[in-house]
C-alpha cells in the first residue's frame, strides 16, 4: 500500500523514558486501500495502536492530521491518542506516485510534522542511470525491475495496467543520487506555499 505512516508518542509517554508505548497514524489517498488496511488492523487487534486517515502527502500539515485523527475519536470505539509532532515518518512506494513537480512539497510536509532529529524513511523503486555493464549486478537489477517485475505482477494480480504503470513510473523516477539530492534539500515548505495555506 502507498501509505505514509507516522509514529507519535503521547506527551505523558515522552516524559516516561521507560515507556515503549507508541501510536501509529497511517495515511493514504485511496479509501479502498484504507479499508484493506483497517481490516488487517482489526484482525491483528491493533485498533488501539493504529489509526488510519484519508489524505494526500502534499497536504499533510500537522493541523490536517490532527483534525482527521480527532474525527476518528468521535466515530470509533477504540482509543485514539492526542499528539503533537511525530517521532518518525515512513513512505513506502508512495513518493513515486506523487507528480514530479509536487515531490518536494510532499517531502516538505512530512519533514514539517517531525520532531527535531526524528527519522524520515522513504522506500522506493528506482533505476540506476549508470547500469550499462552486464558484469555488474546493477545492470541485471535494472532489467529485472523493468521487465520481470511487471510481467510477474500482472500474472499474479491479473491487473496488467497497474504493472505497466509501475514499469513506466520507475523509469521516470529520479535516479538514487538525484533523489538523495532532493531529500537533502528538504527543510520547510517554500514561503509562497505557507502564504497560500494561511
Amino acid at each position: 500500500a502507498d501509505v505514509a505512516i507516522f509514529m507519535a508518542q503521547q506527551q505523558q509517554e515522552v516524559e516516561d523514558s521507560a515507556s515503549s508505548s507508541f501510536h501509529i497514524v497511517g495515511m493514504d489517498p485511496s479509501k479502498n486501500m484504507l479499508q484493506v488496511g483497517q481490516t488487517k488492523i482489526e484482525e491483528l487487534k491493533y485498533n488501539n495502536k493504529i489509526t488510519l486517515i484519508q489524505g494526500d502527502a502534499r497536504d499533510a500539515t500537522l493541523e490536517y492530521i490532527q483534525q482527521e485523527v480527532a474525527k476518528q475519536k468521535t466515530t470509533s470505539s477504540h482509543h485514539v491518542v492526542d499528539f503533537d509532532l511525530f517521532d518518525a515518518a515512513t513512505m513506502s512506494f508512495g513518493i513515486r506516485n506523487v507528480p514530479g513537480q509536487d515531490r518536494s512539497r510532499a517531502l516538505c510536509r512530512l519533514y514539517n510534522v517531525l520532531k527535531p532529529n526524528a527519522t524520515l524513511a522513504v522506500l522506493e523503486f528506482s533505476e540506476s542511470s549508470t547500469a550499462t555493464n552486464p558484469l555488474e549486478l546493477e545492470y541485471w537489477a535494472k532489467l529485472f525491475v523493468r521487465y520481470v517485475v511487471p510481467k510477474v505482477g500482472a500474472i499474479l494480480s491479473g491487473n496488467t495496467n497497474a504493472y505497466m504503470h509501475l514499469q513506466h513510473s520507475i523509469e521516470k523516477f529520479p535516479s538514487p543520487s538525484d533523489f538523495i539530492h532532493l531529500l537533502e534539500h528538504v527543510t520547510t515548505i517554500p514561503q509562497q506555499d505557507q502564504q497560500q495555506d494561511q
